[in-house]
């Protein structure tokens, strides 16, 4: 198997991983609040129609 080489984890490579994890897991955040508001408009629309 491949051996994975360990890089040198220093106070500003953890910041920028960091600051990466946090800017994905605000997008899926976002993502998954629009489409649960998408959600209440169709569902709206369903009893309208019905």
């Amino acid at each position: 198997m491949e051996q994975h080489s360990q890089t040198n984890y220093t106070p500003e490579t953890r910041k920028v991983l960091e600051g990466q994890l946090r800017e994905c897991y605000g997008r899926v955040v976002y993502s998954h609040k629009t489409h649960e508001k998408c959600s209440d408009i169709l569902l709206s629309r369903l009893s309208t129609i019905k």
